[in-house]
C-alpha cells in the first residue's frame, strides 16, 4: 500500500469527507481529492496537519494500521522489553544482595 491507499482507507474507515477535511484543515477539497486519487502526496508538514485533524498518527497515513507497523506500538513494545530487562536486573541484584548478607 502507498500513501494514497492508506489515506483513502483511513478516510473511509473514519468517515472523513473531502469537504470536512477542507473545513477542518483549510486545504481545498479538490487538492485533497487529487492526493487521494493521484500519484502525488502532500508535503510532510501538510500530512502532519491532516493526521492531527484526523486524530491519528502520521505513521498511520504512511504505513497504515497493520500489525507491527504502528510506531507507537513498536515503541510500546520496546519499552515493555526494556522494563522487563530492568526488573530482571533488579531481581538478580536483590537476590545477590540477600545471599551476601
Amino acid at each position: 500500500m502507498d500513501w494514497r491507499e492508506h489515506f483513502t482507507h483511513v478516510c473511509k474507515r473514519d468517515r472523513w469527507s473531502w469537504v470536512e477535511l477542507e473545513r477542518q484543515t483549510g486545504i481545498a477539497a479538490s487538492q485533497i481529492q487529487r492526493w487521494a486519487s493521484g500519484p502525488t502526496e502532500p508535503a510532510l508538514s501538510t500530512a502532519i496537519q491532516i493526521a492531527g485533524v484526523m486524530g491519528i498518527g502520521l505513521d498511520e497515513l504512511y504505513l497504515g494500521n497493520l500489525p507491527g507497523t504502528r510506531i507507537e506500538g513498536l515503541v510500546r513494545q520496546q519499552l515493555a522489553l526494556m522494563h522487563e530487562e530492568i526488573r530482571s536486573g533488579l531481581k538478580e541484584k536483590a537476590s545477590g544482595n540477600s545471599k551476601g548478607a
